[in-house]
This record gives structure tokens, sequence and C-alpha cells, in this order.
């Protein structure tokens, strides 16, 4: 089974690949998670975990 927690190079991982993904233009933050999982390999829970705290980050600009 995979780890669902995630490490500092996991999060510098998903939030490079989640900016990126938003620059691209070629999917929404809904459907982000399936691309996660698809392209990192990541289970749903892990990527889901990654997305929020990306997002969290966008709203608070410190």
């Amino acid at each position: 089974m995979k780890e669902r927690w995630l490490d500092n190079k996991d999060l510098m991982d998903a939030f490079t690949f989640l900016d990126e993904l938003r620059e691209i233009g070629s999917t929404n933050m809904y459907g982000a998670k399936l691309v996660m999982v698809r392209e990192m390999g990541w289970d749903k829970d892990k990527a889901d975990k990654a997305i929020t705290l990306w997002l969290e980050g966008a709203k608070d600009p410190e």
C-alpha cells in the first residue's frame, strides 16, 4: 500500500505540477486530482491532500 502522507519533496513536486497544470490550462482544478493520480502515480487521497494545501496557499499570498 502506498503511503498517504506528504513529505517536503512530495509537496514541492505537487505544487510545481499544479502550477504548471494551471498555466497550461488543460484541465481545471477539479480534474487535477485524476491527472495527478495518472501522471504521478499517487492515490486519490494523497493527491487530494496536496491539492487542498496548494489551494490554501493560493488564497494566502504570504
